[in-house]
């Protein structure tokens, strides 16, 4: 992988995100993958080197996608990248009825003080609401939160609050955090600031389904299930 020291974030490279990377990576065979928030393209390239049959990769920061790109290269993975805004993207993924098997989000640090815990718990609360609908039934969620201000608890409680206003259930089967070279204090919890959320996405139970054509990521369409209030 290609790492920028000088300006990239932290070290250029998310190694505290390495043994999650391979953990989804095994769940990636022959599956479409959305990897939100790419920035270097570590998740995506990860997924395709596992055998995901394509993968797509959402960044709002141009040079990260450069960055990124060259990765893919390296690896010798196709992985699409956009550079467009990540809510924007999946609105839009959204209101044309397009859903994929994997979805990862990944956003920065979205607490860096108390004053921003409120706004940041309403932002995670958006963007999982939305990765959660573009989910295909039975497909994966990874999502992560990398601000320590916001503990675990906190976290699947949005998680919980985003699952029910996206008319899903989340069927969690795998939380983690950095890897073990990201050490933390017992008397300083905010240490602790990697949470990532492993989740299957299912219809609410309490809906009934019909039939409906969606598109895939490679626009092709095929049938779905869809979630109808009873």
């Amino acid at each position: 992988m290609m790492i920028n020291f000088k300006s990239g974030h932290k070290t250029g490279f998310f190694l505290d995100q390495r043994e999650n990377r391979l953990a989804l990576s095994l769940l990636c065979r022959d599956k479409e993958v959305l990897d939100c928030f790419c920035y270097t393209g570590g998740f995506g390239i990860s997924a395709m080197r596992a055998g995901a049959r394509s993968a797509t990769g959402v960044d709002l920061d141009e040079k990260a996608l450069e960055t990124a790109k060259e990765n893919a290269r390296l690896n010798s993975a196709a992985i699409s990248y956009v550079h467009i805004d990540v809510f924007d993207f999946l609105r839009k993924m959204y209101n044309s009825g397009t859903q994929t098997d994997v979805v990862i989000l990944d956003p920065a640090k979205l607490a860096g003080c108390t004053g921003e815990i409120k706004r940041a718990m309403r932002t995670y609360g958006d963007i999982n609401r939305l990765g959660m609908q573009v989910v295909r039934p039975g497909g994966i969620l990874l999502t992560c939160s990398c601000s320590g201000l916001i503990s675990e608890k906190d976290f699947l409680s949005i998680l919980t609050r985003s699952a029910a206003e996206a008319g899903v259930i989340l069927q969690i089967f795998k939380i983690t955090g950095a890897a073990p070279d990201h050490p933390f204090s017992s008397v300083f919890p905010e240490g602790r600031y990697l949470k990532a959320v492993f989740a299957r996405v299912f219809p609410f139970a309490g809906k009934k389904h019909s039939f409906r054509i969606v598109r895939n990521m490679n626009h092709t369409k095929e049938v779905c299930y869809i979630a109808k209030q009873i």
